[in-house]
């Protein structure tokens, strides 16, 4: 019921605007309407294989935190064994600050791809403004569009 009440006006909304947006640019002007096109596909090949290791790494990342939780958890559970032993709480301590380690890691390389995935697609986001920005200009310095259409784009 959530998904049909909350997430299909939003996904048709979004469809909308990236639809009409993309006919607008069409209609302004089909030379950097194709310039802004030939990105896509890179960005594509960017985002998927990141996109999935994300996915992965986001998985085990969130496992792992569970874990320390669940050390936690049963450590202060049955504090009382855990005292009993004489070195009950150190070995616990042990196996805590090591999972931890492990979770620290798994976020450090998590965020390392997320920096990868932005960097990349913002790069090739960037080149795609550029490459438009100089195709305008020299249309525009061709006689070939107004320096009004390219404002518009």
């Amino acid at each position: 019921q959530t998904a049909a009440t909350d997430h299909l006006p939003l996904f048709l909304t979004n469809a909308a605007t990236f639809f009409g947006g993309m006919f607008i640019c069409l209609a302004t002007s089909w030379q950097l309407f194709c310039m802004i096109l030939t990105v896509a596909p890179f960005v594509g090949l960017v985002a998927h294989p990141l996109g999935r290791m994300m996915e992965h790494l986001s998985t085990e990342y969130q496992e792992a935190l569970a874990f320390c939780g669940v050390i936690a958890s049963e450590t202060f559970s049955s504090i009382r064994t855990v005292r009993l032993f004489a070195c009950g709480e150190a070995k616990q301590q042990h196996k805590y600050v090591s999972q931890l380690t492990q979770t620290y890691k798994l976020g450090r390389r998590r965020a390392r791809i997320l920096g990868f995935l932005v960097l990349g697609i913002g790069a090739l986001v960037q080149a795609s403004i550029i490459g438009s920005l100089w195709l305008g200009a020299w249309l525009v310095l061709t006689g070939a569009m107004r320096p009004g259409t390219l404002t518009a784009f």
